[in-house]
């Protein structure tokens, strides 16, 4: 199945979001994106840090927004809304049946172990040898995570692969939100998804 035909999928009512000039109502499909960076490491034993910025994008059936029952070429503005509230006009949706993309979240975590695994022993604490996750500031997130719960860094289905050079491991993944499936794109197909994304 072809990366596109995969994001057609039906979408729910009543739930939009603006993009741009468009409106669009989500559907419950998910495009992440995730690239891992090694943010702090020695050549002597000591902590390491790592930083996992994610991406998740999601696709909206497209809507046309009609003033009583106009075509508007752009949102409606201030008045328009204040005359639909008032009831001297009416806002209305209708589908175009096209499916876009949008950027639902962008953030990163970092996470730091102070010690190697491979030194634990029974007189230190375990603590010292797991990776722990910081907080992140929200300064430095846009939107807000729709699946936080979906990761796709330490989820062994789900390949991590480098373009070489300085190109941080990268991972790509679709999450059908209606079936809970989580899903791989193949390789060929993220070089050109990731373009469509912007990133």
């Amino acid at each position: 199945m072809e990366f596109r035909e995969k994001l057609n999928t039906r979408s729910r009512p009543l739930v939009f979001v603006y993009v741009e000039a468009i409106l669009c109502s989500p559907n419950d499909t998910y495009i992440i994106v995730e690239a891992v960076y090694v943010v702090l490491t020695t050549n002597r034993v000591g902590p390491t840090m790592r930083k996992v910025v994610r991406h998740v994008a999601t696709t909206c059936a497209v809507q046309d927004v009609l003033y009583d029952g106009q075509k508007l070429a752009s949102m409606p503005g201030g008045w328009q809304l204040l005359m639909d509230a008032v009831g001297l006009a009416e806002l209305t949706t209708r589908p175009t049946g096209a499916t876009q993309m949008t950027l639902a979240y962008a953030g990163f975590e970092n996470l730091v172990r102070l010690l190697p695994t491979e030194l634990s022993v029974p007189v230190l604490p375990q603590g010292m040898f797991r990776e722990v996750r910081l907080p992140q500031a929200g300064l430095f997130r846009y939107g807000r995570d729709p699946i936080p719960e979906v990761r796709l860094f330490n989820n062994p289905a789900i390949p991590f692969v480098s373009a070489g050079g300085d190109a941080p491991p990268t991972a790509m993944g679709i999450y059908y939100g209606a079936t809970r499936r989580l899903e791989s794109v193949p390789r060929a197909e993220q070089v050109r998804a990731l373009r469509q994304l912007g990133l």
